[in-house]
């Protein structure tokens, strides 16, 4: 038992790791790691093996894989063990290391990340789960989080990821990560949850007139008079009517607001900018 304890503490896990890559190679290291239970002293295992510089193509697609498997359910774990990957910044501290996982590798963990994901049945843990993949800025990443955040069942915890998300997914220009980011806004079911992601969304419009138009045509879905005319009138706030074309959605979007006080409302604010 004393060997188990020891590895599950990560106790001596770089004389460990040392030990069995002279006695066996990167497989009987990775084989050893296989067993481990906790994510931690797999991340400390995995972190201890890339201590070296010394690996093959082939070895460095395998330890991408084998992480991207065993800390799947823990993202900021498995971001720090591939973080280890990547060859310094500095160039003087460059180790020569020969290779960074190749695309398949990487496919392979965001399948690892997906098939981790759709075994969590908590909203909030799922939600969490995904604000962590995406948290590194990687566009893959962020849009496997978008995709999933439909599935997030709760409009809150959906909400909250949307709302976190906003900066990676509008700020970059990427055509992909917009449509995906209002294709999960628009499977808000609550108003008042889609009125705060929107609010969210709106200042991206600044640089990007499409993001204005997507948060206009969004807020055209709200069901509440009250939550649609604060989304359109920050839009005026903003001032992001920018084109005739936004200008014509806009006018579309607030003609489906029935309440006249929040009819009006809106019209003012348009007129004042």
């Amino acid at each position: 038992m004393i060997p188990e304890v020891m590895r599950e503490s990560a106790i001596d896990a770089p004389q460990r790791v040392a030990r069995l890559r002279r006695q066996g190679g990167v497989d009987a290291v990775l084989d050893m790691i296989a067993q481990i239970k906790s994510t931690s002293a797999k991340t400390a295992h995995y972190k201890a093996l890339l201590e070296a510089d010394n690996f093959t193509q082939a070895e460095i697609d395998r330890i991408a894989r084998d992480a991207g498997r065993d800390l799947a359910s823990s993202p900021s774990d498995l971001r720090s063990v591939l973080d280890e990957m990547m060859p310094a910044r500095n160039t003087a501290q460059s180790s020569g290391r020969k290779s960074y996982p190749s695309t398949a590798a990487k496919d392979a963990i965001r399948e690892s990340m997906k098939a981790a994901i759709q075994t969590v049945t908590s909203s909030s843990d799922k939600a969490s789960l995904l604000k962590q993949y995406a948290a590194g800025g990687d566009p893959q990443a962020v849009l496997m989080a978008l995709r999933g955040a439909r599935d997030v069942t709760s409009d809150g915890d959906k909400s909250s990821l949307l709302q976190t998300l906003a900066a990676q997914s509008l700020s970059s220009g990427k055509v992909d990560l917009r449509r995906a980011y209002f294709d999960a806004v628009n499977s808000i079911a609550s108003d008042g949850d889609k009125r705060a992601v929107l609010t969210a969304a709106a200042p991206y419009g600044h640089a990007n007139p499409a993001v204005t138009k997507e948060v206009i045509q969004s807020a055209a879905t709200i069901t509440s008079d009250g939550d649609k005319a604060e989304v359109l009138i920050l839009v005026t706030k903003q001032r992001l009517l920018t084109s005739n074309s936004l200008r014509e959605a806009f006018m579309a979007a607030a003609k489906t607001i029935t309440s006249s006080g929040d009819y009006k409302r809106v019209l003012l604010a348009a007129f004042e900018q």
